[in-house]
């Protein structure tokens, strides 16, 4: 086996969905609160972002730009769950 072949990323199967990296700019605070979130549910990061992107999508497509609403909300941005 070559060094390429070593280093290589696995081949995908025919089952798996093909994916594609991109960098995700996000404040600190909530990378660090996303990072406490997967530590407690034992997911990863990016599992994580994954569920919630699947989730937007999904919600957007059975009830459209209304479920922008509730997000843009400004409490959403300042409160934390509890009060922080």
């Amino acid at each position: 086996m070559s060094k390429k072949d070593a280093t290589s990323a696995p081949q995908q199967t025919e089952h798996e969905p093909k994916t594609a990296r991109f960098t995700c700019e996000m404040p600190e605070g909530l990378r660090d609160d996303l990072d406490k979130m997967g530590g407690e549910l034992r997911y990863s990061r990016a599992t994580l972002i994954n569920m919630a992107c699947a989730s937007l999508v999904a919600n957007y497509e059975a009830k459209g730009s209304f479920i922008f609403v509730d997000l843009l909300n400004p409490e959403h941005r300042t409160t934390k769950k509890g009060g922080r």
